[in-house]
């Protein structure tokens, strides 16, 4: 049976894009992480970059993914020491988190490699 190909040049590029896109992330992270603790460490990232506090309890609340699963996920990474907690000064029950200095370099570096990357497809990243 021949397979027929429906995509158009430009869909299969963007394919292969997004397939080095992931091996970026792998490569860049040093680790394998799933589309839930991908989308935490954005969350956090972004935050950080903005300059907002993040309390432990906020992860709960990150559209598209459980409540449970966020905060089993931060839990899990602060044991592995990637998400750090630091006790609010004001509140003693509540915790900030904020990213391990070289998890937040590394996250900042990959997402300036995939900018080039979807720009130009065909182009190595700077850090590549």
């Amino acid at each position: 049976m021949k397979l027929h190909s429906i995509a158009s040049a430009d869909t299969l590029a963007f394919a292969r894009t997004l397939i080095a896109s992931e091996q970026a992330r792998h490569s860049v992270l040093e680790a394998q992480y799933s589309a839930a603790e991908w989308h935490v460490l954005l969350e956090l990232f972004v935050a950080i970059e903005e300059g907002r506090t993040v309390a432990v309890s906020d992860m709960g609340l990150i559209e598209g993914i459980p409540r449970s699963t966020a905060l089993g996920i931060v839990a899990d990474m602060t044991r592995r020491g990637l998400v750090l907690r630091h006790p609010d000064r004001k509140d003693g029950r509540r915790f900030f988190l904020s990213l391990e200095t070289g998890l937040h370099q590394r996250i900042d570096m990959l997402l300036r490699n995939l900018m080039v990357l979807l720009r130009h497809p065909n182009a190595q990243g700077p850090d590549r």
